[in-house]
């Protein structure tokens, strides 16, 4: 295989074809002279190729077509060329769109996994508010049950708090008709009693403590009940309506009322003892022996009182 023609050669072969006679030319066989020719329309060239017997025919030919073959394949040397260079530009066009696609679809690749991350995490940010979702309803459903349950409370805590705000009063009422100078205690110890139980009574509704109020106001209906049984019949105007009780003895303390009185009288000195009693002792209805002291509102059993020691016996 020749080497590529030069760009020199090829500046040569073109000033030849310009320098040299304009063709076309042809063959002339001289049949006269015996010679062969090549000459061209005008009769200015005149290239004598020798004896028509000499075997020249193809060189004379060549040499004749070789001014018209010459310009044409020039001119499809320029033509080839262009059209390589046209070809060359639409490869590296196309290269071009190639490569601009391929990076195309790198983006669109990388695109695509991120958009897939970012669907799995939404996925996941959805099932946890599903969750939290249906937590939040389970708790408002939770809440609206119970808030059903609260009110009925609260309403019950008010219509007791009602109650015992009537109580009161009517303990209140009662308390200031046992102030009175001309009235007296309809058993021993009573107006003690009530004062204690109106005391506490107004602590623990302060703090709303519906079950402790109900189990003092039975324990002291209880022991006045018993202190009115014990005690002498009370006059009909000091207790309107009041019907007499009848003593019930479940059984029998361990000290009764008389013991303790015969024993351990009424003291009012203060400076000697811790506490000191302030009512004769008195039986209740269900049976326990009680007596009231200071600094305690109602009756101690005499089971929970220690005498001091050296006390009269």
């Amino acid at each position: 295989m020749s080497a590529p023609m030069t760009p020199d050669r090829e500046q040569e072969i073109r000033a030849r074809e310009q320098a040299a006679t304009p063709g076309p030319w042809m063959r002339d066989d001289d049949q006269q002279r015996l010679e062969r020719f090549v000459t061209d329309e005008s009769g200015t060239l005149d290239i004598n190729f020798g004896y028509l017997g000499n075997n020249n025919q193809a060189d004379t030919e060549f040499v004749a077509d070789a001014r018209s073959a010459v310009p044409e394949l020039l001119a499809e040397v320029d033509r080839l060329r262009a059209e390589v260079s046209n070809l060359s530009d639409d490869v590296t066009g196309a290269c071009l769109a190639r490569y601009e696609e391929e990076q195309d679809a790198d983006r669109l690749r990388l695109a695509l996994a991120s958009a897939q991350r970012g669907r799995r995490q939404l996925r996941s940010k959805l099932e946890g508010l599903k969750q939290g979702y249906a937590r939040l309803e389970a708790r408002c459903t939770y809440i609206a049950k119970a808030a059903v349950s609260w009110r009925k409370e609260a309403e019950g805590r008010k219509a007791y708090g009602l109650t015992l705000r009537a109580r009161v009063a009517e303990l209140e009422a009662q308390l200031a008709e046992h102030e009175r100078p001309s009235t007296a205690e309809a058993y021993p110890g009573e107006l003690v009693m009530h004062r204690g139980l109106l005391g506490v009574l107004r602590v623990v509704a302060q703090h709303g403590d519906m079950t402790e109020v109900r189990r003092l106001l039975a324990e002291h209906a209880n022991d006045e009940q018993a202190a009115y049984a014990e005690a002498p019949a009370a006059p009909r105007d000091l207790r309107p309506g009041a019907e007499a009780a009848r003593l019930m003895i479940r059984d029998r303390p361990s000290m009764t009322a008389d013991e303790w009185n015969a024993r351990y009288p009424v003291t009012r000195d203060d400076e000697a003892l811790t506490t000191v009693t302030r009512s004769r002792a008195w039986t209740l209805g269900h049976g326990a022996a009680v007596v009231s002291v200071e600094g305690y509102s109602g009756g101690i059993r005499l089971t929970h009182v220690d005498p001091a020691p050296g006390a009269a016996s």
